[in-house]
């Protein structure tokens, strides 16, 4: 029977960090970028507020 190879010492690791660093910038691009778009409620309701003391 053939031996398997052992991995690369030096590239596995790497591979992995690379995929790890990706995964976690696209979440964050999902999660934290359409967060700060939408207005919260409690913004909608503040900037509401604001409108009418300026307008009398």
């Amino acid at each position: 029977m053939k031996q398997m190879k052992k991995p690369n010492r030096y590239a596995a690791p790497l591979v992995i960090t690379g995929i790890t660093v990706a995964v976690l910038a696209k979440a964050y691009q999902l999660i934290f970028k359409k967060a700060a778009k939408a207005p919260t409620p409690r913004d909608h309701a503040h900037q509401s507020d604001t409108d009418k003391a300026e307008s009398t």
